[in-house]
């Protein structure tokens, strides 16, 4: 599967790279981020509602999420001997949640 998917990479980064040039493209990838963001956002809205993460705006953790995981797998295309994916992928994870925890203990947090 890892194999399959270094081989779509490619592809992907062409489709983007073609979203700059055509509004109909980028119609397409928007979509696409918008229904991830949005699987992403319900994730952390139950996780809220359980009592699992602290109170956050679930749609900035979803989009900061979604940057995270598509830098971090840009990242790994252009140069996969120089990081560790999944313990790039792990530490980010970790940093997030630990900051949306520090923000609550704080008192910072920005508005659902």
């Amino acid at each position: 599967a890892e194999d399959e998917t270094a081989l779509l990479l490619p592809i992907v980064y062409e489709f983007y790279a073609l979203s700059l040039r055509r509004a109909d493209v980028r119609q397409i990838v928007s979509e696409h981020l918008r229904v991830s963001v949005d699987f992403i956002k319900e994730i952390f809205k139950q996780g809220v509602e359980k009592g699992e993460l602290p109170p956050m705006d679930t749609e900035k953790a979803a989009m900061t999420f979604m940057t995270l995981l598509e830098g971090t797998i840009g990242q790994d295309f252009y140069s996969s001997d120089a990081v560790d994916t999944g313990e790039q992928l792990q530490f980010g994870v970790n940093l997030l949640l630990k900051g949306l925890q520090y923000e609550e203990r704080c008192g910072s947090r920005s508005s659902p």
